[in-house]
């Protein structure tokens, strides 16, 4: 079998093009913290925060969980990530990689509004680490009204320069009802 001179290259060229991760191609990350007198320099790994890069494939969306786009809750923007009722535990999530510190410490802030009063309609956070073991962060059940969310995660050096996945598991009882999320800030310091 002969091989066409230049044939390798592009190959190569073209391999290279779609080894870039979905979240590369067509979205930002939240970048860098606000710089102050007295505050730690931060960085926000998570990609499309706020759910606004519609054409982002950063966000992986299961079964009756979606982008909304009807006009965000509580004067956000138009655009949130959302389960919607009635549904059994589904979920979102996205994959990062932290590589913007060395120390180990993140935290995790999020906006929701669960417009559904059911007790059992519910919202779990993990964080799914490197070893695929799922750490639950956070809970919330009931009626929320624009609720802001702040998780602090010191000491996880075992996160640095690996990647770890922000993941959203929901639960909505109620037919026509939601749970909506949006501004989502994944911290590394």
């Amino acid at each position: 079998m002969q091989i066409r001179r230049g044939f390798i290259p592009l190959v190569l060229v073209a391999l290279a093009i779609g080894a870039v991760p979905a979240q590369a191609q067509s979205c930002t990350q939240g970048g860098p913290g606000p710089r102050c007198g007295v505050c730690i320099p931060w960085f926000d790994l998570a990609y499309d925060g706020p759910f606004s890069q519609i054409y982002c494939g950063a966000w992986v969306f299961g079964g009756n969980s979606s982008r909304g786009t009807d006009g965000g809750p509580c004067g956000w923007d138009n655009y949130y990530g959302s389960f919607n009722g009635p549904t059994n535990w589904t979920s979102f999530y996205q994959s990062v990689v932290a590589n913007q510190g060395t120390t180990g410490n993140f935290f995790f802030v999020y906006d929701v509004d669960i417009d559904d009063s059911d007790p059992y309609t519910r919202l779990d956070v993990y964080i799914k680490e490197p070893n695929g073991n799922l750490l639950l962060i956070d809970t919330v059940s009931g009626a929320r009204w624009c609720e802001t969310r702040q998780v602090s995660l010191p000491g996880h050096s075992n996160w640095v320069n690996q990647s770890v996945d922000i993941v959203f598991w929901g639960k909505v009882v109620t037919s026509g009802k939601k749970i909506k999320i949006d501004r989502v800030v994944f911290g590394q310091y």
